[in-house]
């Protein structure tokens, strides 16, 4: 079976279920309601309208995202839970492989079982990795044993050398 052909064996008519912008927790239309044509590229043909950001838009995207990371749960969570949480999120996009695939192969235009065997098993064991640092990382810099190398002292170190 061809690359295209494979492109147009994933039910390409099927409606993609969000395709509006995720602001603050919701799905919602751009400003002014513009959208734009996503297009396969193995076959040309628009598979979806998506909704076109604005740079309004992006100014409240990045306000909802600000203030979930300053006042929303993850500030506050124990590393253990942010691992869990991240873990969590890797293995919903193993649940949901068939349909990212799908999604994936509309948009890219390469072979579904590409998509659906390769790059979203990828991208949920990336998460799935990095679920390991939530509870690795503490905010120190480890010094580099090279000559002539600086390393940032973190700032308790700088303050209570100073004293």
């Amino acid at each position: 079976m061809t690359t295209t052909q494979q492109a147009l064996d994933v039910d390409a008519d099927r409606p993609i279920e969000h395709t509006r912008l995720h602001i603050g927790g919701a799905w919602v239309d751009g400003e002014g309601g513009k959208e734009f044509d996503t297009v396969n590229p193995a076959t040309g043909r628009a598979f979806a309208k998506v909704a076109e950001a604005s740079a309004s838009d992006v100014d409240k995207a990045v306000a909802a995202a600000r203030a979930a990371f300053e006042d929303g749960p993850w500030a506050r969570m124990k590393p253990k839970d942010r691992a869990a949480a991240l873990w969590r999120l890797g293995d919903l996009i193993v649940a949901d492989a068939a349909e990212m695939g799908r999604v994936e192969t509309l948009d890219m235009g390469k072979p579904y079982l590409g998509a659906r065997d390769g790059d979203v098993p990828t991208a949920a064991g990336l998460f799935h990795y990095m679920s390991g640092y939530a509870t690795k990382i503490e905010g120190e810099t480890i010094p580099i044993s090279a000559p002539g190398s600086t390393t940032p002292t973190p700032a308790a170190s700088r303050s209570a050398s100073s004293a």
